[in-house]
């Protein structure tokens, strides 16, 4: 693989002043249709496909190796690999792993619990109601702004107030 500008991503027969991105992708959305279960697709997509299949591999390789010693971190890989993939346990199981989590829960009566409970969720790699990030201001791109994702379920424009 070379590096910069690929000239088969170029479509000459497009004119560069009247279509500027048939020009410059029009090779690369030829030879790349938007697979029917996508709803698009660009390049990334398939640095990520091909990244996830080399972390699969990995992963496949750790979890059938016999020779990692116990404890080692291609070992403890593994081992995580081979139980998340294994769905017969995993659906035997059941919530049953999860139960102390949700008795927790369940036992949460009162604002300062329920902190307690969501700071604690948080510190294991769960989240609770809602996420919290830092990115740059939307209407001031100088400067950086708290925001809520949109995918929380709850609509930015009730949480926020207009600027």
């Amino acid at each position: 693989m070379g590096y910069g500008l690929d000239l088969a991503n170029l479509d000459s027969t497009a004119k560069p002043c009247e279509d500027f991105y048939q020009f410059a992708n029009g090779g690369w959305v030829k030879r790349n249709p938007i697979p029917a279960a996508e709803s698009a697709w660009g390049s990334f997509n398939e640095l990520a496909e091909k990244d996830n299949a080399v972390l699969r591999e990995l992963l496949r390789e750790a979890a059938s190796s016999t020779t990692a010693p116990q404890g080692s971190s291609s070992r403890l890989v593994g081992d995580f690999y081979a139980a998340g993939m294994d769905s017969v346990a995993v659906n035997k199981a059941g919530v049953t792993p999860l139960q102390p989590e949700l008795e927790r829960i369940s036992a949460v009566k009162s604002a300062d619990a329920l902190v307690a409970t969501l700071a604690d969720l948080k510190a294991k790699g769960m989240s609770g109601f809602f996420g919290v990030f830092v990115g740059q201001d939307e209407k001031m791109s100088t400067q950086y702004a708290a925001g809520v994702p949109g995918r929380t379920g709850l609509a930015r424009s009730r949480l926020l107030p207009e600027r």
